[in-house]
């Protein structure tokens, strides 16, 4: 659920702060894309671009803290990785149909038989982090 900025300056006591956990559209580099591509033109206009959002909060009452973009490991290596995605268990996957989400696992559990003959590498998702003051 999506609360705008204008009601959180509503409830939000002067000095007090919010914390947005995102991914900006400017910066959509997850690897799912490799995969499912058609995925990304569906997460651009799904995410808001980091202007867009520092925008609404300052023009709401907010001051801008601090902005923070940092990877961090979802799955140990494509192995896991495909492991954990067998079931859709992301929403943007019901964007895709059953054709296109398969044809992006067959190409994904071929790319982690490839990294099995290799040395594996964590797999990576990106997060962007916006803290606002009330003024």
């Amino acid at each position: 659920m999506t609360i705008p900025p204008r009601e959180l300056v509503r409830v939000l006591r002067v000095g007090g702060r919010v914390v947005v956990r995102t991914t900006f559209r400017e910066r959509l580099d997850a690897l799912v894309y490799d995969f499912w591509p058609q995925l990304r033109a569906i997460d651009e206009r799904r995410f808001p671009g980091e202007e867009e959002m520092v925008c609404d909060f300052v023009s709401a009452g907010f001051t801008l803290d601090e902005v923070t973009s940092f990877t961090q490991p979802v799955a140990a290596n494509l192995v896991e990785y495909q492991a954990r995605l067998v079931s859709r268990p992301q929403s943007k996957f019901t964007h895709l149909t059953d054709e296109e989400f398969h044809r992006g696992l067959d190409r994904l559990e071929a790319a982690a038989r490839s990294e099995a003959l290799g040395e594996p590498r964590p797999v990576l998702e990106r997060y962007d982090v916006a803290v606002f003051s009330r003024s």
